[in-house]
């Protein structure tokens, strides 16, 4: 395969224990930074650097994808949101999001992909059980975090030209719990959310619970990069299995807002992983003044490539599914 470009987002910094909280310490919480400085909605953990295209830039939105397997891959795949960037509409059948321009918000050059694109979701995450989702832990460092963020299925351009700017209220979900939380720089970052209710309408994905992934094996990206409409990048692959570790390197096409999504085989269509942290952000051109991506070879050499969490590090929170993945 030859050289790919590699896209950098930016960094979110890990911090932060294990959490397992109920509703009764959410409550607590609430009132206690209600009373202190006045609690805020939830902001965008801080960056964690995943900006990068390696080789070809493969994104592709949703109405541009044919194959009927990564359709349901992106079906089960939500973008999360602060709630203060929803509001419901007047018969409560709505839900407007809150949105920016791309590209002048990231200040891109103009002919960079997905410039004229709405954003505004800081983080991806996956549909793994009736009521499971499957994010980074620094999506959500803390269960008041967690509250005042939302998950939103169907942030995506279903036709070409469209910009989303709302969803069905009923594809909007809240965060009951963190079952299962973890956050280490060098290792795991993942977080189990239960949901406020089940989820209606999209089918969870299967994770790996056998064999570790083997390097060079092909895998896809879901989630949102840079908080844009999601997005599926495939012709990546695992350019190395730190089998010692809690999670593997890969070579695909993510940026910050990707931090969460699920990273799939290509051939079994089970989750790998999520995606968690990755190389520097877009370089800047000093002549227009405006950030390109990043330029990284396929193999990753000249770049550090993008860690995944793998999928052994949070199976144990993850029931197993009763079917077997669709193709």
């Amino acid at each position: 395969m030859r050289d790919r470009e590699f896209v950098v987002a930016r960094n979110i910094k890990p911090g932060g224990d294990l959490m397992k909280e109920t509703g009764k310490s959410l409550s607590v919480l609430l009132i206690l930074l209600g009373f202190i400085g006045g609690a805020q909605a939830a902001k965008p953990p801080v960056d964690f650097d995943i900006d990068v295209v390696y080789g070809d830039d493969n994104r592709l939105d949703v109405f541009e994808i044919t194959d009927n397997a990564q359709l349901r891959w992106a079906d089960s795949t939500v973008s999360v949101f602060s709630a203060s960037k929803l509001t419901t509409s007047d018969d409560g059948k709505t839900v407007v999001l809150k949105t920016g321009h791309h590209g002048r918000n990231t200040r891109l050059c103009t002919n960079e992909r997905f410039y004229d694109q709405p954003d505004g979701a800081f983080c991806s995450g996956v549909l793994v059980g009736k009521d499971l989702v499957l994010t980074a832990g620094h999506c959500v460092e803390s269960m008041f975090g967690c509250f005042m963020s939302k998950f939103v299925f169907g942030f995506s351009v279903k036709k070409q030209g469209d910009n989303p700017v709302s969803v069905p209220a009923g594809e909007v979900y809240s965060c009951r719990e963190i079952v299962k939380r973890e956050q280490d720089n060098h290792g795991a970052d993942f977080a189990v959310i239960r949901l406020d209710r089940s989820v209606a309408g999209h089918e969870p994905l299967e994770i790996n619970r056998s064999v570790q992934v083997e390097n060079g094996t092909k895998i896809v990206l879901v989630g949102g990069p840079s908080g844009i409409p999601l997005k599926i990048a495939s012709g990546a692959r695992v350019i190395d299995n730190k089998k010692d570790k809690g999670f593997f390197v890969a070579n695909t096409d993510s940026f910050h807002g990707n931090s969460g999504g699920p990273v799939i085989n290509a051939y079994t269509g089970l989750i790998e992983g999520v995606l968690v942290r990755g190389e520097d952000d877009y370089v800047f051109d000093p002549a227009l003044r405006c950030k390109r991506n990043r330029i990284c070879k396929d193999d990753g050499s000249n770049c550090r490539g993008e860690d995944v969490t793998r999928a052994s590090a949070f199976a144990p929170w993850i029931p197993a599914l009763t079917a077997k993945p669709l193709f």
